[in-house]
C-alpha cells in the first residue's frame, strides 16, 4: 500500500586508485652475531597501485506519512588489485678488530681492540606487484522529507 519500499543498487568499479601510508609503527629489525642491529626499517611503506571491484547498497524505506521517509540498509565495496610499496631500510655494520688480540690466559681474555668503525647506509626499496584485496561493509540509515 505504499507504505513500505525496498531499493537496491549494485555498480561495477572499472578502476580504482589506491594510495597512502601503511605500516608506520611497523619495525623490521635484524641482528649481527655480536648482538647488535645489522638492519632496521627506517621509514613507513608508502603504497600506490590501482584496483577494480564491484559496489552495492540495499534500503529498506518505510514511510509513516507523505512526504517523509526513513530508510535503513547496507552497503558493501570488494576492491582488488596491485599496489607497488616504497620504503627504506637502514643498514649498520658490526666494528670489526683488523689486528684480533692474543687471547691471553683463560680466566682473563683480552678485549677485541676495535679499529674499524661500523658503517651505515640507507637504502630505498620499491617492491612492484603487490596483490591486495579490500572488502568493506556498513550500516546505513537516512530520513528524507520532499517538500
Amino acid at each position: 500500500g505504499g507504505i513500505i519500499d525496498v531499493e537496491g543498487e549494485l555498480a561495477a568499479v572499472p578502476f580504482a586508485k589506491i594510495d597512502g601510508i601503511i605500516g608506520a609503527d611497523e619495525t623490521t629489525t635484524t641482528l649481527t652475531p655480536l648482538g647488535n642491529i645489522a638492519s632496521i626499517k627506517s621509514s613507513p611503506t608508502t603504497i600506490d597501485g590501482w584496483g577494480y571491484g564491484a559496489m552495492g547498497q540495499v534500503m529498506f524505506g518505510i514511510h509513516p506519512m507523505e512526504n517523509l521517509t526513513f530508510r535503513f540498509g547496507g552497503r558493501a565495496w570488494y576492491l582488488q588489485g596491485t599496489v607497488d610499496a616504497t620504503y627504506s631500510q637502514a643498514t649498520i655494520s658490526d666494528p670489526s678488530d683488523a689486528n684480533p688480540p692474543d687471547p691471553g690466559p683463560p680466566i682473563v681474555p683480552n678485549l677485541p681492540n676495535y679499529d674499524t668503525a661500523p658503517t651505515f647506509s640507507n637504502q630505498t626499496f620499491i617492491e612492484p606487484g603487490n596483490p591486495f584485496s579490500l572488502f568493506r561493509y556498513g550500516l546505513l540509515a537516512e530520513m528524507t522529507y520532499a517538500f
